[in-house]
């Protein structure tokens, strides 16, 4: 189940990020949302590892920390 709310609080911070009209709260809205991709990414290894999910989700993880890298590293303050 904390798989779900990890995976959830991602999505969550990166809209709530959307509705930010500081670039400060933006970026700070995304770091918590990175912060949780992270946690996501521990439990899906953990499934992977235990034989509960077949396919290892480190790929799509990756491809998603990437997008909100550059979604953070945009939102930077100059």
């Amino acid at each position: 189940m904390q798989v779900v709310r990890s995976a959830d609080a991602v999505c969550a911070n990166i809209a709530e990020s959307t509705g930010r009209w500081t670039k400060a709260d933006k970026r700070r809205l995304l770091v918590i949302a990175r912060g949780e991709l992270l946690e996501t990414e521990h439990w899906l290894k953990t499934a992977h590892r235990r034989g509960l999910l077949r396919a290892d989700p480190s790929g799509r993880v990756a491809e998603v920390a990437r997008a909100l890298n550059g979604l953070i590293k945009h939102s930077t303050p100059s």
